[in-house]
């Protein structure tokens, strides 16, 4: 085992060890700090436990520990993974058992990997910019931003917090969201499958932010589609096509941040698939539904509904601002036009009285334009007109 029993300051500091791992500032080390602008090495068994908030590490490189787990408390910035000749890195990866980061910034240039928990507490902002992601549980709270990039592998997203800006998870595999989320904002998409079962408190975009306000006939799905928000509240499911799923289960509970009405956005590829809302509890909330060619059905209790859908069908059951039965259907909207495929609590969306008004046509002209109606005489011109004979005597 390697103890920092004292302060210790190098350009580089490289662990190799077989047997206890690494600890500084443990309980019997409190006094320890590391000012190193590399930590990389390896265990083969121990954890590697770097503690102290005033700790100064500049960079995690090709720091592998087998059968432990790693926690580290950084005072300053930090980086993880770099392609650094000078410390002879044969990979630029970062793998433990778990993974603990408590630090003021974090950038994740290399590889992370871990089946388990890799849990961030980021006083800035933490963000992914190369390298892979590989994650069992996702957990942890960021100031600023929590942006983990592009073709990300987590299995399952837990307790999150982002306080003052958005969390950002682009998966390239199905992705089960336990939370709960707590956020101002959140954009997080997975291939073929998304499972919600935890509650999420947020704000989101408002639908007439997303162009879903007014006359919901003169909407253009697929350019919508093609052209989510760069902020705002949405689960995206991709790839997979018809057999794309986002399901919900259990109750969940979905509540506006500091009072707000929030609005969640689901949205299906425009080539189908199904969404399924078991007992989404929504009373303060709107919910946006891109459902394309796709189906949506289930159970919801929701301020506002707006779906969009062509070609597919929706049944759901519930309420709406309040109101059930059929007035729900006619609070609810849909677009790009009405259609009874499309249905809340057995009535058609957008309904009167459960019964759906045709679509009327604007006719290209005034329809009074051709129509005849004789020649039109001036009253003011008289000339044409016989008198008649009142005189007793012939002229």
């Amino acid at each position: 085992m390697f103890n920092a029993a004292s302060s210790l300051s190098a350009e580089t500091l490289a662990i190799v060890s077989t047997n206890k791992g690494l600890t500084t500032a443990s309980s019997q080390q409190a006094g320890s700090v590391l000012n190193v602008g590399h930590l990389t090495g390896s265990t083969t068994s121990g954890n590697v436990l770097v503690g102290s908030a005033v700790n100064n590490i500049g960079t995690l490189d090709a720091l592998v520990v087998t059968g432990g787990d790693l926690r580290v408390t950084n005072g300053s910035t930090l980086k993880i993974g770099s392609s650094n000749a000078a410390i002879g890195a044969i990979a630029s990866e970062v793998t433990a058992n778990n993974i603990t980061l408590a630090s003021k910034s974090v950038t994740i240039a290399g590889d992370v990997v871990t089946a388990g928990t890799l849990d961030f507490t980021i006083n800035g902002t933490i963000q992914r910019t190369s390298g892979r992601f590989v994650v069992g549980t996702l957990t942890g709270s960021a100031q600023t931003l929590a942006d983990f990039g592009t073709a990300s592998v987590i299995t399952n997203l837990g307790s999150i917090s982002v306080v003052g800006s958005q969390l950002a998870i682009d998966n390239s595999v199905p992705i089960t969201v336990s939370g709960p989320l707590s956020l101002e904002y959140f954009r997080i998409s997975a291939a073929t499958q998304i499972t919600l079962s935890g509650d999420i408190t947020t704000t989101g975009i408002t639908a007439a932010g997303q162009g879903l306000s007014g006359n919901l006939s003169l909407i253009n799905p697929t350019a919508l589609a093609g052209a989510l928000p760069a902020t705002g509240s949405y689960f995206q499911v991709t790839d997979a096509g018809s057999g794309a799923t986002f399901t919900q289960i259990g109750t969940v509970n979905l509540v506006p941040l500091n009072g707000t009405i929030a609005t969640l956005r689901i949205q299906l590829p425009q080539s189908g698939g199904s969404i399924v809302l078991n007992d989404l509890n929504a009373p303060s909330a709107d919910l946006v539904l891109f459902t394309q060619g796709g189906t949506a059905r289930g159970t919801v209790n929701a301020a506002a509904l707006i779906l969009v859908g062509r070609s597919g069908a929706a049944e759901f059951n519930g309420l709406i601002d309040g109101l059930g039965g059929a007035a729900a259907a006619s609070k609810a909207q849909i677009g790009p036009e009405p259609n009874a495929t499309y249905r809340f609590n057995s009535c058609p969306i957008g309904s009167v009285n459960c019964v759906l008004a045709p679509i009327s046509t604007v006719p290209p002209t005034n329809p009074l334009r051709n129509i005849s109606i004789g020649a039109v005489r001036s009253v003011q011109d008289d000339s044409d007109l016989t008198l008649p004979n009142v005189s007793d005597e012939d002229y």
